[in-house]
């Protein structure tokens, strides 16, 4: 695997007797036998050498708001082979937000406790994208549960994100989970919400954007991710393949259908109008035919989209 780096052990090899056999066996040797091993979880804790080594044994996939300390620059692995060996990323699990934060027995105007840290952990996860670690990512999904008000400057911060990495190139699975319901928000508005971030995560995300803003931003801004081959949206808000283009519904959520002309390699579109994690999905699958269409006659015309099937 080339990734642009070397990766030097000499100073991680493990400083024990020449009497230790197994230590003194050459790199190619000790990656052979770690191939072997089921569980190499026990041997990458004996040293930061053997750490490395099991690395990519042991995950291949991170979530991005911890792995920007153990990756980034001084952290652990901050090397470009550790790097290169990660092919997925992660925001948080979208189906446990609402129980890990209590949402359940939160009143109805809005659950404050543990909300601000969330809002925060999502942030800095944009944040952690934005910092281009990984040079080899081919699957990344994306979540975030916020009010419905700040859908939309998510969703244009976490594609800006995108824009700004090199593995935009040769990223070939994207999955876009949203849970913005205004039921548990009824008394924010943006401003209120933005307020409750730092600073800096204010920036982030910006002054708030309109639909057609969006859709406009998402058009001029977001480059093409040519290797993209594979897009799955959950978001409850989002207008079915068939609803009509002068509905509020579609013209509220058309920049995610902006996705198909951002990659002309696309062979599959998946849409889920259900909550992130349901356990009854329900939706479109919606395949890409080898001319694009726009993204105004594209998705209504049964002979470009031949394949359009509920599942």
């Amino acid at each position: 695997m080339d990734t642009g780096s070397t990766f030097d052990l000499s100073d991680l090899e493990p400083n024990l007797p020449k009497s230790s056999g197994f230590v003194n066996l050459p790199t190619e040797i000790h990656l052979a036998i770690i191939n072997h091993i089921p569980d190499s979880e026990k041997l990458a804790h004996c040293s930061k050498y053997f750490y490395f080594l099991c690395l990519e044994r042991r995950f291949s996939g991170v979530f991005l708001r911890p792995a920007a300390k153990v990756f980034g620059d001084g952290g652990l692995c901050a090397t470009g082979v550790a790097r290169g060996a990660i092919r997925a990323l992660r925001f948080e699990n979208a189906w446990e937000w609402r129980e890990a934060i209590g949402l359940s027995h939160a009143p109805a105007n809005g659950p404050l406790e543990g909300m601000n840290s969330h809002f925060a952990n999502t942030c800095a996860s944009i944040e952690a994208l934005n910092l281009d670690l990984f040079p080899n990512i081919r699957k990344l999904y994306i979540s975030y549960y916020v009010p419905e008000c700040a859908a939309n400057n998510f969703f244009l911060a976490s594609l800006r994100g995108i824009a700004r990495c090199g593995f935009r190139d040769v990223l070939e699975f994207l999955e876009v989970q949203v849970f913005a319901k205004s039921t548990y928000f009824t008394r924010f508005d943006y401003s209120t919400f933005r307020g409750r971030l730092s600073e800096q995560h204010g920036r982030l995300l910006g002054d708030e954007v309109t639909h057609d803003e969006l859709d406009k931003l998402v058009e001029t801004e977001i480059p093409e991710m040519r290797a993209l081959k594979v897009v799955k949206i959950f978001y409850s808000a989002i207008a079915r393949p068939f609803d009509s283009f002068s509905s509020y519904r579609f013209r509220a959520t058309a920049a995610y259908y902006r996705l198909l002309t951002l990659a002309p390699r696309l062979e599959g579109l998946y849409i889920n109008t259900e909550s992130p994690g349901s356990k009854r999905p329900r939706g479109s699958e919606l395949y890409r035919p080898r001319s694009p269409p726009s993204i105004q006659t594209g998705i209504k015309t049964n002979g470009q989209f031949p394949s359009l099937r509920n599942y």
